[in-house]
């Protein structure tokens, strides 16, 4: 369901009534029943009790919240409509002892907030039995990020600590409440409940400009949760950029529902990632075991993906959004002229023979990868020759780098051409 109505909640939310809800109800009284009392026995409920709730009105120290029945009940005897009490609603909680918290009903799940709230939570957050809700992470400016957005839907209602190197949030059962009788979420974390992103935001249409936004916010706090991006070059000077996101799992037999769903909704925005894939990976020793953890993920790989995901989506941390930013601008391709200096090339492989094209990067300063089809070239026109290397590696992944050595034809093309374009 895109709203909830507060009649939907469960019978342990309770909730505070403005002056508007009780002018309505002491008017009413004032013509239909002689007492309170009448009212209390209408509403079979203590007479105490209900003073107290009616304490509301003038917001005493006695006044209590009313659980969900009992004001759904006041609303059908004094002849106020279910719509009219939840616009009058002031404060919300579950349970006695809920943190009571100001909330707009009906509660539109259908707003960036709460997509991005859903996102977050997602990804990092864990609900207990008890309905104890918590979000968290090590880096301090998603946390800040974290709490600037629950402050729009739930102003000053979070709880922000500490516990060793990590920062968490606590946020009100109430929203706990919410989110299981709102959008079918799953108490326990997302290793256990295999949580799915709800119904209705998998099933927005982007081609509205608002839906687009709604689901650019859940997806990258799923992203900023669990996502990751790296750039880095390797031993033989190649730069690997990856971008991805993954969920630690129970069962190999079957990706998470979540993941999923990640899946299915980035193609809505025009990115094309890899397949889902399970993968095992050896993290940590723990009681002198080797820890192994087992997971499903799925990778991002080229510039126009990277450059999508950047303008529609990104991270909302700034490290990993400079890596991006890095990560696009480190895909160059060469732009080869007519005229390029060959000669530069085959002089190089001459003066260092033998040589690699690493050799060659740090003598002509050229990109590597121009450097590679200017060699290529140059061994087709009889210009160098490859003499070794192109084997697997032994002790790391990729082949070794070719070894080459100049040809006579070679030591002729520099007489000739000395120092000139071809």
């Amino acid at each position: 369901m895109s709203s909830l109505h507060f009649w939907e909640l469960p019978k342990e939310c309770r909730f505070y009534l403005n002056k508007e809800f009780w002018n309505k109800v002491y008017l009413y009284k004032k013509y239909k029943f002689k007492s309170w009392n009448t009212v209390s026995k209408q509403l079979k409920i203590n007479y105490g009790a209900l003073r107290n709730y009616l304490s509301q009105k003038n917001n005493t120290k006695k006044a209590q919240f009313i659980p969900k029945e009992t004001l759904c009940n006041i609303a059908s005897l004094f002849n106020i409509s279910l719509q009219e009490t939840e616009r009058c609603i002031y404060l919300s909680k579950s349970g006695e002892t809920g943190k009571p918290v100001n909330l707009n009903f009906p509660i539109n799940f259908l707003t960036e907030e709460w997509a991005g709230l859903v996102g977050a939570l997602l990804s990092e957050g864990c609900m207990t039995k008890e309905y104890d809700l918590t979000f968290w992470n090590k880096d301090k400016e998603v946390i800040n990020k974290f709490i600037i957005l629950t402050e729009k839907i739930i102003p000053k209602a979070v709880y922000f600590s500490k516990y060793k190197d990590a920062y968490y949030c606590i946020l009100p059962k109430i929203i706990s409440q919410l989110l299981i009788h709102g959008l079918d979420f799953h108490i326990g974390d997302k290793v256990n409940a295999d949580p799915k992103i709800p119904k209705i935001y998998r099933d927005l249409n982007l081609s509205n400009p608002k839906n687009k936004e709604i689901i650019r916010s859940l997806i990258s706090w799923l992203f900023t949760g669990d996502g990751w991006i790296s750039l880095f070059k390797d031993y033989l000077g190649k730069t690997h950029r990856h971008m991805g996101i993954g969920f630690s799992i129970i069962s190999k037999n079957k990706a998470p529902r979540l993941l999923e769903d990640t899946h299915t909704l980035i193609k809505k925005f025009g990115i094309h990632p890899q397949k889902l894939n399970f993968s095992k990976k050896t993290s940590y020793f723990k009681k002198n075991k080797l820890q192994i953890t087992e997971s499903w993920k799925f990778f991002i790989h080229g510039k126009r993906n990277f450059e999508i995901f950047r303008d529609n989506i990104n991270f909302q941390d700034t490290r990993r959004k400079e890596i991006l930013q890095k990560s696009i601008k480190s895909f160059v391709k060469p732009n080869l002229r007519k005229g390029e200096p060959i000669v530069k090339i085959v002089n190089s492989v001459i003066n260092l023979s033998p040589c690699n094209k690493h050799n060659i990067l740090k003598d002509t300063g050229l990109n590597l990868k121009r450097i590679e089809i200017l060699l290529k070239e140059a061994k087709d026109k009889g210009f160098v020759k490859v003499t070794s290397g192109g084997e697997k590696a032994n002790f790391s992944y990729g082949r070794k780098p070719y070894i080459y050595n100049y040809t006579n034809n070679g030591i002729k093309f520099i007489e000739e051409n000395g120092g000139k374009f071809l």
